[in-house]
């Protein structure tokens, strides 16, 4: 199940800190991919104010097999950032997490859409499958009960899709999903993305063009 991968630190520049972000990608073959839609639909019903009230979120991300039928391979990338950089910050615990968090959440969008429309995959490869809400429009127009008003834009996460993330972090990265529990920051904090692979691309050639992308930042 994994066929080729690629590992990176990135060093990002905040007002306040120069922060280090690993990035990891591995191919993995669509049909290894757990998914557990109702269970992750009910989650998101019971938990999260964004069900009902983003087109990308339950009850509105389709079906993930529908919504790759041209692909057989993912692309999966992951930014991890590790919070014992914020030590000697005074923060709070959980202003660490939603720095790291603002941090590593557009960076990983940043990347995967221009790695989408790169002129080496942009319409050979399908449309990423992004992290968590999309943050395109605020509020979202499904809210205000209009129109999506950027459906070319909009991308829906793997979560919506029913992709369990747990797994493959773990299978593919060796990672756990750690979260802020008793007023304590986890270790580390993670994003993960995924760029669906049409069966006539090359493995080499989809790492190549993900490694200048990522170079680029």
């Amino acid at each position: 199940m994994m066929r080729s991968s690629f590992k990176k630190t990135i060093s990002v520049k905040t007002p306040k800190h120069v922060l280090r972000v690993d990035c990891y990608s591995r191919i993995l073959k669509k049909g290894s991919v757990k998914i557990n839609k109702a269970e992750l639909a009910g989650l998101c019903r019971s938990g999260c104010r964004n069900y009902n009230e983003k087109y990308s979120c339950p009850p509105f991300a389709p079906d993930f097999h529908e919504h790759t039928r041209r692909s057989d391979r993912l692309l999966v990338v992951l930014l991890k950032m590790d919070l014992d950089q914020f030590a000697k910050s005074g923060y709070r615990e959980d202003h660490k997490l939603r720095l790291a968090n603002a941090v590593i959440k557009p960076l990983i969008e940043r990347v995967m859409r221009r790695l989408e429309e790169s002129p080496e995959l942009k319409g050979r490869a399908g449309e990423y499958l992004s992290t968590g809400a999309c943050r395109l429009c605020r509020p979202c127009k499904r809210k205000l009960r209009e129109p999506c008003k950027h459906p070319e834009k909009m991308r829906f996460s793997l979560e919506a899709l029913g992709v369990d993330c747990s797994d493959i972090a773990s299978r593919l990265f060796g990672l756990s999903l750690l979260w802020y529990k008793d007023k304590k920051a986890p270790e580390y904090t993670l994003v993960m993305c995924a760029l669906p692979i049409s069966p006539g691309l090359e493995e080499s050639e989809v790492l190549k063009t993900f490694e200048r992308t990522v170079n680029q930042f």
